[in-house]
């Protein structure tokens, strides 16, 4: 169907739909039923915010408080002078951090940019790489960024200026300054089973419907998120600018114990607890095995204590805690696939553990020794076995002598 503007007789403007053109013509061309006129000069507007808009140019410098770096024009609010420094923003462009060529978007940028990446050429620009947009609209305050100038008054608003009354938790010392904020954030306190949005394979609960719908992607296997370099696929729009970073060669954050160097101050964070920090503090309720990070912790308790099993095998009724092992069980059950063939007897195995696991028998590697009487073992399971031949008060003793040694 071919698109059919609507043209304004007066001032030749045109609209998409003769509703957008009628809606035009009423407020800009039709006269008011009544002008309302401005005390101070001729000047006389159509609707009453105009006018009062209008009259802050009478105001005197006193009632003028909040002032623009720029020009010297005075403001009697604060939200008044933000919406004034758009006239001295510039318009937000996406440039290049090979050759500083500059785009209307970040498409197109990406597209440009990687032809400097197939060639091998290295970041002239780094500044440039760390953000891709000038963002026109920045906060006074704190100097955050925006796009438009909407979410600029907003963030002022929300984060800036304090309300006249702070909505509480009862279960912790967060406070919000909406009662409906409030109630979103309650459901943290709630059990996973008691959250409004369930998901239908596993039961798992979401405090919100856009968390939901990530969380399907698990099932699914649905990636809706191109890399705009390479086009590598991804289930969140996080995880998929986190990867782009890896096509520039850029390491700003620095470990001040060992000096390794890494793209993203997650990465950094991550590497000092694991390389660096001898307290395990996550402790498992079930076991009392200790974790170093949070997040290892709820791995442990999810694959080896919970009952839960939501992945089921579409062939036979195996269930499986998570999509990894219900592809591995399918690749090696219902596909015979062996894709992790040994380099020495070709021998092929389902998984990679499997190879390396059997790769020991070329080796000769045996990484499991017995405390009781030194002797050593390829497998843990055949380590497992050998230890119960010793007697509980061979154990003790053995344990002691290592205690001493450390002392």
């Amino acid at each position: 169907m071919e698109r059919s503007d609507f043209g304004c007789s007066v001032c030749h403007k045109v609209f998409e739909t003769e509703r957008l053109l009628q809606r035009h013509v009423k407020y800009r061309h039709d006269p008011p039923k009544q002008w309302l006129k401005c005390d101070e000069c001729d000047r006389q507007f159509r609707f009453r915010s105009e006018l009062k808009k209008h009259s802050l140019v009478h105001a005197s410098v006193k009632e003028r408080s909040h002032m623009c770096e720029v020009c010297g024009r005075g403001f009697r609010e604060r939200l008044a002078l933000i919406g004034h420094m758009r006239s001295h923003t510039y318009k937000c462009t996406y440039t290049c951090c090979y050759c500083r060529k500059e785009f209307d978007s970040e498409d197109a940028q990406a597209e440009h940019e990687k032809v400097h990446i197939d060639a091998g050429e290295e970041i002239q620009y780094p500044d440039l790489s760390s953000t891709s947009t000038n963002d026109p609209f920045v906060c006074f305050v704190c100097g955050k960024g925006f796009a438009t100038f909407r979410s600029l008054k907003r963030h002022v608003r929300y984060t800036h200026d304090p309300p006249k009354q702070w909505y509480k938790c009862d279960k912790c010392d967060k406070q919000y300054r909406f009662p409906c904020y409030l109630k979103t954030h309650s459901l943290v306190h709630v059990s996973s089973e008691a959250r409004p949005h369930n998901c239908s394979m596993c039961s798992q609960g979401f405090m919100n419907r856009y968390s939901l719908l990530e969380h399907m992607r698990c099932h699914t296997g649905e990636r809706p998120f191109a890399c705009r370099v390479c086009n590598k696929t991804f289930a969140q729009t996080g995880t998929r600018n986190t990867h782009e970073m890896v096509h520039y060669s850029i390491f700003r954050h620095i470990c001040s114990e060992c000096g390794m160097r890494f793209k993203l101050r997650g990465h950094l964070t991550i590497h000092m607890i694991r390389k660096h920090q001898d307290s395990r503090p996550h402790t498992c309720c079930t076991c009392g095995k200790q974790f170093k990070m949070a997040h290892s912790l709820k791995l442990h308790h999810k694959h080896a204590h919970s009952t839960d099993c939501p992945y089921v095998c579409a062939e036979c009724p195996s269930q499986f805690k998570n999509m990894h092992g219900l592809k591995r069980h399918v690749n090696a059950v219902h596909l015979g696939l062996k894709p992790w063939q040994c380099s020495v007897c070709n021998k092929a195995f389902t998984v990679p553990e499997n190879l390396r696991t059997h790769m020991r028998v070329h080796t000769g590697e045996r990484p499991y020794m017995c405390n009781v009487c030194g002797m050593r073992f390829a497998h843990s399971g055949t380590h497992k076995s050998h230890l119960k031949t010793h007697s509980n008060a061979e154990m003790s003793s053995a344990q002691s002598v290592q205690l001493v040694n450390l002392t």
